[in-house]
């Protein structure tokens, strides 16, 4: 048997122990070596490195040989065995080095070919041109790396056993270069939530042909692979379109990402915005592809995919083997930080006194939940730092509003009207202020072609605007440079697109404001909850798993029609109030997530959501998730009953939290279906599992609390009879910062009934 056989063989007979827990035993005392986290990504993936002799790769055979005959293994080997084989295959590896080495001298350095030198260096020209949002065509725009802050990310599910986790720590601060190194994964944040920035700062880190053996990155828009044909052809397409005649090679250049960049290396692919693709059967058909090319290209691909929160029945189609993380936003150091980079990229001198003035005043007005999501960050610290005596915003969508006016206030003082004067004066009197005054139509139609998906409309949009005087070719040169100047979008292979989606989702809503009977039913139709019988719609969610307001992707498009029917004094008030009495948990908690987001929520709404929060919380009867989820976002909004509620529902070891039964369909002889009610436990235990995960992670929120919501994962993974999801529990918290009475809460629960483990 080969080395990687027999090592997958004890590896699965010990029942797959996560890296985190074999790295955590390694470093106990006595032990023969420490592992690292890297290296055994590279022994289980079956990868080319071969371990070398001696304590790690010896600790771990004997603590998998200990594992497999705890879990009752027949004829295991002995440590000897697996030394030999390790031996046996590093030999392998040396002799059929030599016999490279002997054959193609040039290939010990790997040296890249000229089509990857050419990539890089286009790649690399484009990467540094990428506009700053907001900056447009004013001055010199400062580098994304100038002002970029890395965010902490937390783990979402199991992590997979192959996964090199080096750098993507549990909470810890994710670093552009460990996503580069860091394999497969798929990045979740709400809306501007940094996901597009990461994915930047990504490619700017992997562009680089120092390294021989760190994969290459290369950034294609989701979008970009629903057309025809293989993932390959895709890539290429959008790339010789994007690169232009930056990248001169010849017409088989899928051939190019249908190899490896470099002997033994892997293509990055960055694959961003996954949620605009708006058709679920086109997204499912990006997902499909990925997969593919997980499984079947031995390794060539890699793939980072970014998304706003998408319903796991989508997501599952990449395989529980690909890691997930969920970017969070920044905490009070990672948002000091960010602006004073961005004050000092800017200013340069007394970045920092300007910056915790800036953060101050930002915190006096109540709009720190807010700013701590980095676009808002990026708004705030623009329209504060170009008008310092304005009022700062009260809502999400007034300080896209001040943000956007700003814009156009800095487009003339850039010389937009000359440019497009001298453009079009020898068409007739007065066609560049006609234009220039039809410039927010123009972004505004643009807007809502770009989220309807129709990308090729966009150009016929704009060409739709042109007077009649002036020629076609004139005038898609002139209106491409008015919108780029806005700016609020970049070029991408060719095609106009906003440098954020939720740009495009303000513009769209601003243009269903110039009537406010249209706002109006859109309201009244995105906010229903039942039509004219609520409680029977009430009593029907009780009965199936049927959801509305769980669809995540909507609530920035919501929010920001909600804060526009503020301002034209429509009242959605009781709209509000049904969706708070009549849709259940989720209802409420949908509302308590625009209050979170800043959409402004009237206090009295705000406290009614609480208040029914509050009561499904403390209702022994009600379902346990939905229990646990009024839990979560009481503590997300500051209320102190969410405290309260937790520590009355942890006061049980397990929590008693009731499990809904499943609705039994009958078929069509009205005989009642099969049901397997074992699963359907395990189901609700590990959703209740994973909602308590969500508030042990939240940095935001004080010790105990955080102490609490481990003390109860701990019970749900024994009642799941989950021993490795407790070991990695372990190895995760003994690296938390805890005060010392969270930290004894927290030792009590993991430990309890092994008197031989100790925190380390």
């Amino acid at each position: 048997m080969e080395f990687y056989e027999a090592l997958e063989e004890l590896y699965e007979m010990a029942g797959r122990p996560a890296p985190a827990v074999l790295v955590y035993q390694s470093k106990k005392p006595g032990n023969l070596g420490e592992l690292k986290t890297s290296s055994l990504s590279e022994w289980l993936s079956k990868r080319s490195a071969v371990p070398s002799a001696g304590g790690p790769f010896d600790f771990l055979i004997n603590y998998l040989l200990g594992k497999a005959k705890n879990a009752g293994a027949k004829k295991l080997r002995q440590l000897g065995y697996y030394q030999d084989l390790r031996r046996d295959a590093a030999m392998a590896r040396d002799r059929a080095l030599a016999v490279v080495r002997g054959k193609n001298p040039a290939s010990r350095g790997a040296k890249p070919s000229a089509a990857l030198k050419a990539y890089v260096q286009a790649a690399s020209v484009l990467c540094a041109m990428h506009p700053t949002l907001g900056v447009g065509r004013i001055g010199d725009a400062p580098a994304l790396s100038d002002v970029y802050q890395p965010q902490r990310a937390i783990r979402v599910g199991r992590w997979p056993a192959h996964q090199d986790a080096d750098g993507l720590a549990e909470g810890a601060l994710l670093h552009p270069a460990a996503v580069l190194k860091g394999g497969s994964c798929l990045i979740v944040a709400g809306p501007g939530g940094g996901k597009s920035s990461l994915l930047r700062q990504v490619l700017g880190a992997g562009l680089k042909l120092g390294d021989a053996e760190q994969p290459m990155p290369v950034l294609v828009p989701a979008s970009a692979l629903t057309g025809p044909g293989p993932l390959t052809q895709a890539i290429a397409r959008h790339v010789k379109t994007e690169l232009g005649s930056g990248w001169d090679i010849p017409p088989e250049s899928a051939r190019f990402f249908a190899r490896p960049p470099r002997p033994n290396t892997a293509w990055l692919v960055l694959v961003d915005g996954l949620d605009e693709v708006i058709d679920p059967a086109l997204r499912r058909q990006v997902l499909e592809k990925i997969r593919l090319g997980l499984r079947t290209d031995d390794g060539i691909h890699q793939f980072v995919v970014t998304s706003r929160p998408l319903t796991e029945s989508e997501l599952i189609v990449m395989g529980t083997e690909t890691a997930r993380l969920e970017l969070q936003p920044f905490d009070g150091a990672g948002l000091t930080g960010f602006v004073q980079r961005w004050l000092a990229a800017h200013h340069g001198a007394r970045a920092e006194t300007r910056a915790d003035a800036l953060v101050r005043r930002v915190e006096r007005s109540g709009l720190a939940t807010l700013a701590r999501i980095p676009l808002m960050a990026t708004m705030l610290c623009q329209v504060i730092d170009a008008n310092p005596d304005q009022e700062i915003a009260d809502s999400r969508g007034q300080l896209y509003r001040q943000f956007t006016d700003l814009l156009q206030d800095r487009q003339f003082q850039g010389g937009l009207f000359d440019r497009a004067e001298e453009a079009l004066k020898q068409y007739g009197p007065g066609l560049a202020d006609d234009t220039i005054r039809a410039l927010p139509r123009m972004m505004e139609q643009f807007a809502t072609e770009h989220l309807s998906g129709r990308t090729g409309m966009v150009n016929l949009a704009l060409r739709n605007q042109r007077p009649e005087p002036v020629p076609e070719t004139v005038w898609d040169a002139v209106s491409r440079d008015l919108v780029r100047s806005t700016g609020l979008v970049t070029e991408q292979a060719g095609e106009l697109a906003f440098l954020h989606r939720t740009l495009a989702e303000y513009l769209v809503v601003r243009r269903l404001a110039t009537n406010s009977r249209v706002l109006r039913r859109r309201l009244v139709r995105v906010l229903r909850v039942g039509g004219r019988w609520p409680g029977l719609v009430a009593i029907w969610r009780l009965m199936t798993d049927w959801g509305y307001w769980d669809q995540r992707e909507g609530d920035s498009h919501i929010g920001f029609l909600l804060d526009y029917a503020r301002d034209l004094g429509i009242d959605a008030s009781h709209l509000l109030r049904r969706l708070i009495y009549f849709g259940g948990v989720e209802g409420r908690a949908f509302v308590a997530r625009q209050y979170e987001m800043g959409t402004h929520i009237l206090p009295d709404i705000l406290q009614v959501t609480l208040d029914r929060l509050a009561r499904t919380a403390s209702r022994p009867l009600a379902p346990g998730t939905d229990r646990v989820l009024a839990v979560e976002m009481l503590l997300r909004c500051g209320d102190s009953r969410g405290e309260q509620l937790l520590t009355a529902i942890c006061a049980n070891t397990p929590p008693k939290l009731e499990i809904m039964q499943p609705h039994i369909w009958a078929d069509h002889d009205g005989e009642p279906l099969r049901v397997d009610h074992e699963s359907h436990l395990q189901s609700e235990w590990r959703d209740i599992y994973y909602s308590f995960s969500r508030i042990s992670r939240n940095r935001n929120l004080q010790d105990q609390v955080r102490a609490l919501a481990i003390k109860a994962m701990t019970s749900y993974l024994r009642m799941l009879e989950d021993e490795e999801g407790l070991e990695e529990l372990r190895a995760t918290v003994a690296e938390e910062s805890l005060d010392s009475a969270a930290r004894a809460v927290v030792e009590s629960a993991l430990y309890r009934n092994r008197p031989d483990l100790e925190v380390g």
